[in-house]
């Protein structure tokens, strides 16, 4: 992208006009000083210790104004998602002595053709 006038990134630095601003996603999302040691390796606990990052800082989606429509779709979808299944999951809380907790199941909704 070209910087059509002087611009400030979200995290202050300044943008002066004409600059041309290239990232490489496929490396912002290995970064060791973003993502630890081990950010070539997959692994999905790493979300649990820290906030989701934003849009600037793992840009698979883009980011701003020019975000692409994907990312809004793919979070109504996985939200309907859910919705269903919790709607299909059968809960019930079971007393055992003085310990207690949930006890849930989940059913299909897979369905032959």
């Amino acid at each position: 992208k070209v910087a059509v006038a002087d611009d400030t990134l979200p995290d202050g630095t300044f943008i002066p006009r004409g600059t041309v601003l290239q990232f490489n996603i496929y490396a912002m999302g290995r970064c060791v000083e973003l993502w630890g040691k081990d950010a070539e390796a997959f692994r999905p606990e790493r979300w649990e210790q820290r906030a989701p990052p934003s849009s600037y800082e793992y840009p698979v989606f883009n980011a701003g104004p020019r975000e692409c429509l994907g990312n809004a779709w793919r979070g109504s979808r996985c939200a309907r998602v859910l919705r269903r299944c919790c709607a299909r999951s059968a809960s019930s809380l079971q007393f055992r002595g003085s310990r207690c907790g949930w006890i849930s199941s989940l059913r299909s909704g897979c369905r032959r053709v």
